[in-house]
């Protein structure tokens, strides 16, 4: 009887020792197994090819020509440190840089974050929008430009339903920054003011370096 207690806790002490070192603990006189912590495991790498080629908004994808910036739907939640500024209005708002939807065309917006609307041109009047995009950063500077011309790296902000793409632009008018659409085919930078869609042949384009 003493030889058998024995033989059964040499036994279940070997079998414990056993488990250890398979990684798991089996009760021999149970048979209940209890699975150990699971140890991190290296994260799979992002497919930076992939990633700089498209990104997705709205379930469509569209090219991304440089890392470091990306649209972010507008919130009254966001980081507002961290948007674009032009500069102030007239009323001494801060303006910033946007984008939104417009009859299939996806325009550069001037951005009140305080009133939470955004502002385009299109076909001769200015329209509001409060379903809009804003711009997040990378590094960002203005260059000067004009007549349809684009410096290189610079923001692309949308296209028109034709296919063409819209890029940054501001100027001064009236004596407030304001923010606009440059479209190459027409040569002009047009901005949203006062009811009105606003050409000008001279103006800054927004890169990124």
């Amino acid at each position: 009887m003493i030889a058998a207690e024995i033989t059964v806790s040499g036994l279940f002490a070997l079998r414990v020792r056993e488990s250890l070192i398979a990684g798991t603990y089996a009760d021999a006189r149970t048979t209940t197994t209890t699975t150990p912590t699971t140890t991190l495991t290296a994260l799979t790498p992002v497919d930076e090819a992939a990633d700089e080629a498209t990104f997705v908004r709205g379930g469509d994808a569209e090219p991304r020509r440089r890392r470091g910036y990306k649209w972010v739907r507008w919130s009254s939640y966001a980081d507002r440190n961290m948007m674009i500024s032009i500069g102030r209005d007239l009323d001494g708002m801060n303006l910033i840089v946007g984008r939104a939807m417009h009859q299939g065309d996806m325009l550069p917006a001037k951005v009140k974050p305080d009133h939470g609307v955004a502002y385009v041109c299109h076909g001769g009047a200015e329209h509001m929008k409060h379903d809009f995009e804003v711009l997040m950063p990378a590094h960002f500077n203005w260059i000067r430009a004009g007549h349809g011309h684009v410096p290189e790296h610079a923001v692309e902000a949308g296209r028109t339903a034709n296919g063409e793409m819209l890029y940054v632009g501001r100027t001064y008018h009236n004596g407030a920054p304001c923010i606009g659409k440059v479209q190459r085919s027409h040569g002009v930078l047009y901005i949203p003011f006062d009811g009105k869609e606003i050409p000008y042949r001279e103006y800054e384009v927004l890169v990124q370096y």
